[in-house]
Order: structure tokens, then C-alpha cells, then sequence
């Protein structure tokens, strides 16, 4: 639960999103800055990472189901929002929310495996969520994450590769 300008801001439930059986594959998507707000819809599929999540789930059929993180994704009132939440306490709210939805759907479905992908500010929350997962103190042990994709990932390094740290031009199987 992060605060934002005073106010708590509580974790969204995903229970419903999840439904009454447990994917392979849960997904979980945090927007760019102004493509969210603190009570956006975990399951409607906007801006651009619903370009990327409807195809998704319409080829994966049953095995594989998301949510989107709801957060300010503002940055200091400069946004259609109109939030007073700077870009640090946003992106914050939206890594409690990860944290927060990631173990509400862990508990539920013990064998499920996680992707977590984000825009822009959407993509600095999953890098620091991703990166705390990493260091062992995420919600779940790495082993359950099986991808990450940051879009626009404003923490990636200057000049590195379509895959940093690595040579790849494409991820390995």
C-alpha cells in the first residue's frame, strides 16, 4: 500500500481477474505515464500495452490471463490526470500494486507463473519490481517469473543492445 499526497492507496483486488481456475501464465501490466490512474480497470485493455495484451490473450485462449496495474502514472500534476503525484511516488504506488496483486494471485495459484511488462514510467516500476524480485525480496522466488518486457524503459542504459548485459539480438529459448 503506497500514499500518494496524503491519501492511502490501497492494492486493487485481482480475484476476479483471475477467475475461477489458474493459468499457466499470469500477466500483470503497468501503463505509462497518463495511461493509467489510481482506479483504471485491472482487466480493460487501453493505451499501448493493450495493443500488446488483447492479441495476446486472444492467441493464448484459456492458458494465460492479466491484469493492469492501476496507479497515478502521473508526474507532479503535468498530466491529464491532474494527480499531484510526482513520477517517484507514482512509480512507487504502482511497484506496492505489483507487489501487492502479484501475491493476492500467487497464493490463489501456487503453480502459475508470472511476465510482468510495462511502458515508460510503467516500465521504471517493473524494473524495480523485477529487480527486488531478483535480489530475493519480491513476493515470489525468481524461478516463478517467466518474462519481463519494459517498453520505453526510461532505466535503460545508453547504447545498450535490444537485450542488456548480453549480445543477443534475440531472447534465448
Amino acid at each position: 500500500v503506497g500514499a500518494v499526497a496524503g491519501a492511502v492507496v490501497s492494492p486493487p483486488s485481482v480475484a476476479e481477474a483471475a477467475g475461477g481456475s489458474c493459468p499457466a501464465l499470469y500477466v500483470l501490466g503497468v501503463q505509462g505515464t497518463d495511461q493509467s490512474s489510481s482506479s483504471a480497470s485491472t482487466t480493460t485493455d487501453s493505451g499501448m500495452l493493450g495493443a500488446v495484451m488483447s492479441p495476446l490473450l486472444s492467441m493464448a485462449a484459456s492458458t494465460v490471463q492479466r491484469a493492469y496495474v492501476p496507479y497515478p502514472a502521473s508526474f507532479g500534476g503535468a498530466t491529464a490526470s491532474k494527480s499531484d503525484a510526482s513520477f517517484q511516488q507514482s512509480s512507487q504506488v504502482a511497484v506496492d500494486r505489483t507487489v501487492a496483486m502479484t501475491k493476492q494471485v500467487a497464493a490463489k495459484c501456487p503453480d502459475t507463473k508470472f511476465a510482468y511488462t510495462g511502458y515508460s514510467q510503467g516500465a521504471y516500476a517493473i524494473s524495480t519490481f523485477l529487480q527486488k524480485v531478483g535480489q530475493g525480496q519480491g513476493p515470489i522466488p525468481a524461478e516463478r517469473v517467466a518474462a519481463g518486457a519494459l517498453l520505453g524503459d526510461p532505466t535503460r542504459p545508453e547504447g545498450a543492445g535490444p537485450f542488456p548485459g548480453t549480445s543477443e539480438t534475440r531472447p534465448s529459448p
